[in-house]
């Protein structure tokens, strides 16, 4: 059986879940940012709290580990997704290449 745990932060849980759109349109109709995070003290701009949000993700990795690249994606823009994929997959080629000792000095990889 699953249950809904009324003191966890939804948000917090589901930041790669994420909703663009409905996060533009909540802040635009005057729903408080701040009210649903109480450490955020910011603007209540879509540009602030993205910015916000992408800090507390990358505070979740540990230092000296892999880089992270934070993107923020709405899943029905396609040319958006195709950058996001295709950065991955770049990033992922990159690491393999360099880890194989492939990569040819002063390549940029």
């Amino acid at each position: 059986m699953m249950y809904e745990d009324s003191s966890q932060n939804r948000l917090d849980e589901s930041l790669d879940l994420f909703k663009q759109d409905l996060f533009e349109k909540k802040l635009a109709a005057g729903k408080r940012f701040a009210d649903y995070h109480k450490d955020y003290d910011g603007p209540n701009t879509y540009e602030a709290c993205t910015d916000y949000l992408k800090q507390l993700f990358l505070k979740q990795i540990r230092p000296g580990g892999m880089p992270c690249y934070t993107h923020i994606t709405t899943a029905t823009d396609t040319n958006n997704v195709e950058f996001v994929f295709n950065a991955i997959v770049n990033i992922v080629l990159e690491e393999n290449i360099r880890s194989s000792g492939m990569a040819l000095a002063g390549a940029g990889v």
